[in-house]
């Protein structure tokens, strides 16, 4: 696992306005003025499936699914501040202190890779796996974590994505290879738990879910390509109050914006990341509107390949960052 600390970025001027001059002057650019970034490695025994980090009390740590079938916690907040501390030249170093997990579950039958924490009950975290269930976590004292013996049950395949409410405690969306999208209600026994099922939400597998901070909102993508937006208000009717059918191949990640109501992001397995706005509304009398993009599409960010995974800056408005198979990108677009 790596933490990383990266400072002194600059807007990165466009292909039609470099030159060889400007490239000599890049390059003879002061090291005070360079992007710096600084990463402290964790070692980590088998393949990281997916990793979600949470603040709790004074320590920050993360929730790990490996290629082990196992989840683990892990307390990074000393590699955290030793990143902090690092200074000079870009470089990769080892944690200082030998790192092991706070906990580990082995309950799980197979790997997974839905994993969700709790955004209104400090330390409960629900996981998914590959055999249909889901597990949520209490934690307790002395950096412990009790999980429900009975799994919440009810999908017919592989477990993809959870999302917790950001509103109402103990409220879990999930959605799955089977089509469907599922609300469970956690505070109550594990078979009167779903409160609300779509069967079909899309023509195919649902890889990821992201709950609208602020308004009833869920925001779904699949292997069809599509996204479709949920109200909680009329999910009943198992119809969504939007889709949008861009991106040609499966949709890898998506993510509401933390402030913006109705701006999301999303990433497809056709190496592009776009940026939406569902309030833009298509002008009849615009001619500079462009055939196959919906008026709702505000930004393409292209260059990568297979983008796994998009996240928006909590603290700093509009900067963007994914992960791919070449690595990853921070990018801000103009117009956010």
């Amino acid at each position: 696992m790596g933490l990383k600390n990266m400072w002194n970025f600059k807007q990165k001027k466009d292909n039609d306005e470099s030159s060889d001059d400007s490239s000599d002057d890049e390059d003879e650019e002061p090291a005070e003025k360079k992007p710096v970034m600084h990463s402290v490695a964790i070692r980590h025994y088998g393949g990281v499936n997916r990793i979600r980090s949470q603040r709790l009390g004074d320590s920050t740590v993360c929730s790990v699914w490996n290629d082990l079938g196992k989840v683990q916690i892990w307390n990074l907040t000393n590699a955290l501040n030793q990143a902090n501390q690092m200074t000079g030249p870009s470089q990769t170093v080892k944690a200082e202190k030998y790192e092991v997990p706070l906990f580990t579950y082995e309950g799980s039958k197979q790997e997974g890779f839905a994993m969700a924490w709790s955004p209104t009950v400090t330390g409960d975290l629900a996981t998914g796996d590959r055999v249909k269930n889901i597990y949520v976590w209490h934690m307790q004292e002395g950096g412990q974590w009790a999980i429900d013996r009975k799994p919440l049950t009810g999908h017919q395949d592989q477990i993809e994505d959870l999302a917790w409410s950001p509103n109402e405690a103990g409220l879990l969306a999930s959605v799955a290879s089977d089509k469907s999208l599922r609300m469970w209600d956690t505070r109550v026994p594990p078979a009167q738990a779903c409160v609300a099922h779509v069967e079909n939400a899309h023509d195919s597998d649902v890889n990821v879910l992201s709950w609208n901070a602020h308004d009833s909102l869920i925001l779904t993508g699949g292997d069809d390509g599509q996204l479709k937006i949920w109200s909680l208000k009329t999910i009943t009717s198992k119809q969504p109050v939007a889709r949008f059918k861009y991106h040609k191949k499966p949709i890898t990640s998506v993510e509401w914006h933390p402030t913006e109501t109705t701006t999301f992001m999303a990433s497809s397995e056709d190496n592009q990341t776009t940026i939406w706005d569902i309030a833009m509304e298509a002008d009849g009398g615009d001619e500079q509107s462009i055939e196959g993009v919906p008026p709702q599409l505000l930004f393409i960010h292209m260059g990568q390949k297979e983008v796994k995974e998009l996240h928006w800056h909590r603290q700093i408005p509009g900067l963007c960052l994914n992960t791919a198979v070449d690595g990853f990108n921070v990018f801000r677009p103009i117009n956010m």
